[in-house]
Parts: structure tokens; C-alpha cells; sequence
């Protein structure tokens, strides 16, 4: 009795543990285990949560390893994330000469989403960055800097949510 108790009580404490992430650890993010998360908002209404992960939930830090996962709360067209993603890149950074690249490289990994996907960017380095979503890999990005132009969408001071990039990254 006192064994099955003792069981049962460790398998409902495992998942809280650490927050580890076996499916980020696949992806390459060694111990990932969550820094912080936020409620991302329009007008007051929910769009999604986002959650940044890293080694160990070590302090966040520009290239450095990290994943940034976001739940969706509604649905958005594959078109409207897209245009969404490349409106906030080139405000941030300004057009680049591949940023028409860039897009078409995107196009072809966004999907639709739907309430209760989840949609996780990996990025292992400062020049690679994997996207997934409900845990198959879409596609893996090889552009200068993607990690800072992609993630800086949510994690720069200069994104539209830069009051919440301090919780997304711990702080």
C-alpha cells in the first residue's frame, strides 16, 4: 500500500519537476527546461501563450541556446502568421537584402493553426533555427542571425511586446 501511495505520489509530481521537455531535448535543446511565459494579448484577448526554454533554465542570453514555445488560444490562417511574422521582422530590422528570402523560407514552414497548437522555434545557435509544430518539425533555417530576428519578435526591447520579454526570459 505505503509502495503504490509512494508511486502515485511521484508520478504526479514528475511533470512539475524541472519543467524538463523530452520533445525540445529531441529537438536539440540539451535540459531544456522553462525560463519563463507570459499571456499574449490583443485588445485584452487572449492569442496565445508563450514560453521561452533554455539549458537548465539558464539565464537568457543572445545566442545562446533556446526555444521559444507558443500555445495558441484561436486560429490563425497560415497567410495571417506570416504576414504578422514578416511585418514585425521588417519593423524591428528594417528590409535586409534577404528578406525576401527569408519570407519565402517562412511560407513554406508556417501552417494554420488552430486553438490548442502548439508551435515551438529551437534554435541552437545564433545562424540555425528549427520550427515544429504539435511536435513535427516543419522546417530547420539557416539565415545570418536568425535566432535574434526571429525570436526578437517576442524577446527584443524593440518588439510590440517588449514589456512582456523580461517574464518570457526570466527576468
Amino acid at each position: 500500500m505505503r509502495k503504490g501511495l509512494l508511486i502515485a505520489a511521484l508520478a504526479l509530481a514528475l511533470p512539475t519537476l524541472g519543467h524538463a521537455r523530452p520533445d525540445l531535448e529531441r529537438a536539440g535543446l540539451g535540459e531544456a527546461e522553462r525560463l519563463g511565459e507570459a499571456t499574449i494579448r490583443w485588445l485584452g484577448v487572449p492569442i496565445y501563450e508563450a514560453a521561452v526554454f533554455t539549458p537548465k533554465a539558464q539565464a537568457f542570453e543572445w545566442n545562446a541556446p533556446m526555444a521559444l514555445e507558443l500555445t495558441y488560444r484561436r486560429g490563425f490562417a497560415k497567410g495571417q502568421l506570416l504576414e504578422a511574422t514578416m511585418k514585425e521582422i521588417i519593423r524591428v530590422e528594417g528590409t535586409r537584402n534577404d528578406t525576401p528570402a527569408l519570407q519565402t523560407a517562412l511560407a513554406d514552414c508556417y501552417r494554420e493553426v488552430k486553438p490548442g497548437d502548439r508551435v515551438v522555434a529551437v534554435s541552437t545557435s545564433p545562424n540555425r533555427l528549427s520550427l515544429y509544430q504539435n511536435s513535427i518539425r516543419l522546417c530547420d533555417l539557416g539565415f545570418q542571425n536568425i535566432q535574434k530576428r526571429f525570436l526578437g519578435i517576442w524577446l527584443s526591447g524593440d518588439s510590440r511586446i517588449a514589456r512582456l520579454g523580461p517574464r518570457l526570459k526570466g527576468q
